[in-house]
């Protein structure tokens, strides 16, 4: 007789750069909304919502956080918005800047960020770096949490 075997538990969701997820969520809606699937279509924009909300950069002078232009975001691109708000040499607050950052696929280093609007303090760089790494950040969908969560490496 042959042994029983025991059963195996579920896969691990495999991690993917945020920037892999936010384009597969953000094409999902869009399919969604061209069939009229409310029900997903809903489930997609609260998915992109959210990874806006939780993994991408907030505070730190981006004090509105971060916008999700899924309209004039395509295969190709992902859009985001950001306001930073700038501080004098004194250590107060003196104005904001508002930022369009184009994320597009490239061969030889995966993505490339444009950052658009006045380049204030060179904030552009800060913001290239900023979102580069966390775009890059791997994440994972948690059942128990319903919600995309960082990966974190063991």
């Amino acid at each position: 007789m042959p042994t029983p075997t025991k059963p195996q538990p579920a896969p691990l969701p495999r991690p993917e750069p945020v920037y892999k997820v936010l384009a597969s969520n953000i094409e999902a809606y869009k399919s969604c909304v061209e069939s009229a699937n409310t029900l997903w279509q809903e489930r997609h924009f609260d998915r992109i919502e959210q990874i806006a909300r939780d993994l991408l950069p907030s505070g730190s002078g981006i004090d509105a956080g971060t916008k999700i232009d899924i309209d004039a975001s395509a295969p190709n691109k992902i859009v985001l918005w950001v306001e930073y708000h700038h501080m004098n040499g004194a250590g107060s607050y003196n104005g904001w800047t508002g930022h369009r950052i184009t994320i597009r696929p490239s061969l030889a280093f995966e993505i490339m960020l444009a950052i658009g609007g006045v380049n204030t303090n060179d904030i552009k760089d800060y913001l290239c770096e900023t979102y580069d790494d966390a775009l890059r950040h791997p994440i994972v969908w948690n059942d128990d949490r319903s919600r995309y969560i960082f990966h974190e490496e063991d």
